[in-house]
């Protein structure tokens, strides 16, 4: 039985367009397209036959889509999987670095200098005084 969280629950609904930006039909083209590097991937791997802690291509490509969008923290989506925070971690890598070529996918910021400026907040700490109370 599937996680709750996985790529074949989540496709029968809008729930794959909301997480992650892509619509259905969308998503589900994505393994096909990515089958070969993913294949690759695979043969590569150190431990043989040593299965992946959150899934199989379809799942890795759907933690990274949410990844890249919401920025989850990574110890969701090992609740999410029952999977250590560091094997999520490396399933966006490995799914990024396959998916970069095809996709066009980067994590980089889209702010310009000046917006960046305009929400900068200066959090340096002012002694406030409390009324009843003298200034420490």
């Amino acid at each position: 039985m599937p996680s709750p969280f996985s790529a074949a629950r989540l496709r029968r609904g809008p729930s794959v367009h909301r997480l992650t930006g892509i619509g259905v039909a969308a998503f589900d083209a994505m393994p096909g397209r990515s089958r070969a590097p993913w294949e690759a991937t695979q043969r590569a791997k150190v431990k043989k036959g040593r299965p992946h802690e959150i899934g199989g291509l379809a799942d890795h490509l759907l933690v990274m889509s949410v990844y890249d969008r919401c920025y989850g923290a990574q110890e969701v989506f090992g609740l999410f999987y029952k999977a250590d925070r560091g094997a999520v971690c490396r399933a966006i890598e490995r799914t990024e670095a396959m998916a970069k070529p095809l996709y066009g996918v980067r994590r980089a910021p889209r702010r310009t200098r000046r917006e960046v400026k305009a929400v900068t907040i200066d959090c340096t700490e002012q002694p406030i005084e409390h009324p009843g109370e003298e200034a420490i």
